[in-house]
């Protein structure tokens, strides 16, 4: 027997069961960076439609095509990561396929999320500046003032 479980988040039940998965969208290259954003805001409202949350939305960038499809000889990718509930993931797969907009899409279910690509979008197909790790900084820095203690030390022996 599967159970599954809500709780109340301001008055609407809510399920526990989200899970986390992606989807690669593939656009005709032609809709151009201007007419990105709308592709993007088509495709988060598919998942939103079904109460899914998107957490990451990345464009992955414009390339050549294998073989035509649909005439269309290149295209831009695009990675959407959200939450939904598994019920619903095939009619969102379903939409995918209907719409006009999507040459090809894959959808799976995802283990977890990478870091971030180099260009994200919001849902309204806004770019976003993407988060540097200060960490990673910090080991830049690090490493730079140690060199730089190292050819001073190196220069005072000579």
């Amino acid at each position: 027997m599967f159970v599954v479980w809500f709780y109340k988040i301001d008055g609407e039940l809510e399920s526990m069961d989200k899970k986390l998965y992606e989807t690669m969208v593939l656009v005709d290259s032609s809709v151009g960076e201007k007419g990105l954003p709308e592709v993007i805001r088509h495709v988060s409202g598919l998942i939103g439609r079904f109460e899914g949350s998107i957490e990451r939305i990345e464009k992955w960038g414009e390339r050549e095509l294998a073989y035509p499809i649909e005439h269309v000889k290149s295209g831009i990718y695009i990675l959407f990561y959200f939450r939904a509930d598994a019920a619903v993931v095939s009619e969102i797969r379903r939409l995918l396929q209907m719409s006009e907009q999507v040459l090809r899409f894959i959808l799976i279910k995802a283990e977890e999320m990478p870091p971030p690509g180099e260009v994200l979008f919001s849902e309204e197909g806004e770019v976003i500046e993407v988060p540097e790790d200060e960490e990673s900084e910090e080991k830049v820095d690090d490493a730079s003032e140690k060199a730089d203690d190292e050819a001073v030390a190196a220069n005072e022996d000579n």
